[in-house]
């Protein structure tokens, strides 16, 4: 099952390698922070 996560803000390096090596789960992050914005993508997310 796939897993999707928001990151809201910056990611480094090492997070995004962490985060990529891990087939399970699809991720976006998310540098918007208004509250439309984050309405729209958190919606179906499994974690934040």
């Amino acid at each position: 099952m796939l897993r999707k996560v928001i990151v809201i803000g910056a990611i480094d390096e090492a997070g995004t390698s962490l985060l990529e090596g891990r087939p399970d789960i699809e991720y976006e992050v998310v540098v918007d922070v208004s509250e439309e914005n984050l309405c729209r993508v958190v919606h179906d997310a499994h974690g934040l």
